[in-house]
């Protein structure tokens, strides 16, 4: 108690020695806090100490608010470029990247149709047969094997022709079997059979080409005919025109025109290749959902060779009831 009241009474400097000490520069405000906290008794410090805690009060607010602004901009940066990228990756999954100009497509589909016009009678020269004398059995083996010679001839054209750019851009000749692509499959074929019968009968077409030789052959009903009418429709078609025409053409065209343009193109040049006038829309029709189906499963070749497949085993069942 006596040490108080020395220390306010006798040690206390005159006010005017005060005011001095305060136009003086100081390092901190929280020293000067500090130094009158001694002064609460004294209504000089209580003023000073209330007048300067809430100019700190107020700085540190600021500090505060502008650490959060920052970090909340950090935070929504953050999390716009892994968006950003995923719409780029989104973008490039159904984009196609094309080397060549368009006169190597012209070559190539020059040389895959005609390949498939020599390759009729090309093997029954190599066999020794003629087509009006063989039996069923003999045509349907024959027409089997012209398929998968196609098929053959076609692959070794295209890789031919694209060897040197190799290695190919992402995205081509991807076979991948998983659910997506036998979803993609089954649908598309559904769809598939659907709108060319529809065209068909608004049309008065025929789904297929060759329907009313299919149906001869398929007369016969022995094994190995249906065997090979079989094999050569659900498997060697959809291998042969889904490997060039969703595989090469339709990726190819992507260059000079949008996907949807694209997939139109080739489904009427894909019509067109089959050489018949009066199955020109619901072939289109076919192509058009081949083409929807090969840009929807991000250019996996497995989900168009399955809705083609799925079309033709339809459509062949249709003919031989």
């Amino acid at each position: 108690m006596c040490f108080r009241t020395h220390l306010s009474l006798a040690s206390s400097p005159p006010r005017a020695d005060i005011y001095h000490w305060l136009i003086q520069p100081r390092p901190s405000i929280a020293a000067r806090v500090t130094f009158f906290a001694p002064l609460g008794s004294n209504s000089l410090g209580r003023e000073l100490t209330a007048a300067l805690q809430p100019q700190k009060a107020c700085t540190r607010h600021t500090c505060c608010h502008a650490s959060s602004q920052d970090s909340d901009s950090q935070i929504a940066s953050t999390e716009q470029e892994p968006t950003a990228d995923k719409a780029d990756k989104a973008q490039d999954a159904t984009r196609w990247q094309v080397p060549w100009d368009g006169g190597q497509v012209a070559r190539l589909m020059i040389q895959i149709w005609a390949l498939e016009a020599i390759s009729v009678p090309l093997l029954t020269q190599l066999r020794g047969l003629s087509l009006a004398e063989t039996s069923f059995s003999d045509k349907a083996v024959s027409a089997a094997a012209v398929q998968f010679l196609k098929l053959l001839g076609a692959v070794l054209i295209v890789r031919r022709g694209l060897t040197p750019y190799k290695p190919l851009p992402p995205n081509w000749y991807k076979y991948r079997l998983n659910a997506e692509a036998l979803g993609l499959g089954v649908s598309g074929g559904v769809t598939a059979v659907c709108l060319t019968l529809l065209t068909a009968a608004a049309t008065g077409g025929a789904a297929a080409q060759n329907t009313g030789t299919v149906k001869t052959l398929l007369g016969d009903r022995q094994a190995i005919t249906m065997a090979a009418i079989g094999t050569a429709s659900i498997l060697g078609a959809p291998l042969l025109e889904e490997y060039t025409y969703r595989g090469f053409l339709l990726p190819s065209l992507t260059k000079w025109m949008p996907a949807p343009a694209a997939v139109l193109t080739q489904a009427v040049i894909f019509a067109g290749s089959h050489l018949s006038a009066g199955d020109l829309v619901p072939l289109t029709a076919l192509g058009v959902c081949l083409g929807t189906v090969t840009v929807a499963a991000e250019g996996n070749l497995v989900a168009p060779t399955l809705a083609h497949a799925f079309y033709n085993a339809a459509i062949l069942y249709t003919i031989a009831k």
